[in-house]
């Protein structure tokens, strides 16, 4: 029985954990699924998520085609932001 308890709050921790940790994920993509990536026309968007997957999971049921994923951390965050359009989008 405390060992269950025990386990039971050690996930409890692990999903409070889980929940404050994410990144911000900058994705390259044209707008348009069958639209052949031409550099001119990519649009980019951030995402908070905790991977990659997770990202394009999210972005799934856009008619997005992503070129590119990668995680934004640091000096160039700090840059990004400093784009006064700069929005991270919040999916669930």
């Amino acid at each position: 029985m405390k060992y269950m308890l025990f386990l039971d709050i050690i996930e409890k921790v692990t999903i409070g954990i889980r929940r404050d940790f994410f990144m911000i994920f900058k994705v390259y993509f044209q707008e348009d699924k069958l639209q052949v990536p031409v550099r001119e026309k990519t649009k980019t968007v951030f995402v908070k998520a905790d991977s990659e997957r997770e990202v394009r999971t999210k972005l799934a049921d856009r008619p997005y085609n992503i070129e590119f994923v990668t995680p934004v951390t640091g000096a160039f965050l700090e840059y990004e932001q400093l784009n006064e359009d700069f929005k991270v989008l919040e999916i669930d």
